[in-house]
């Protein structure tokens, strides 16, 4: 029905910047940057299975409503960490 959140371009793009700053990452850091990104995934896989309309389920509106604001804060809280750190692009 909609487009795939996890074939977006930009999404893309970010997962790839993400990863490459976890490998350039320093260790005590590293777990929460990871988590960060696992939870990001997480939260594409489910606007895009909420929005599939052939998967056979039905999250109501307001589930995804939070996973969105969930997958945003993670995107912030990931630039932010990056930043910190100064690992952005």
């Amino acid at each position: 029905m909609f487009p795939k959140l996890e074939h977006n371009e930009k999404f893309k793009k970010d997962i790839e910047l993400f990863n490459n700053a976890l490998t350039q990452c320093p260790k005590e850091y590293y777990k929460t940057l990871e988590l960060l990104i696992e939870k990001l995934k997480a939260d594409a896989k489910q606007i895009d299975a909420g929005h599939d309309g052939f998967a056979g389920g039905f999250l109501d509106p307001r589930t995804l409503i939070d996973i969105k604001i969930s997958l945003t804060d993670n995107r912030t809280k990931i630039f932010n960490l990056l930043k910190k750190l100064k690992l952005e692009k």
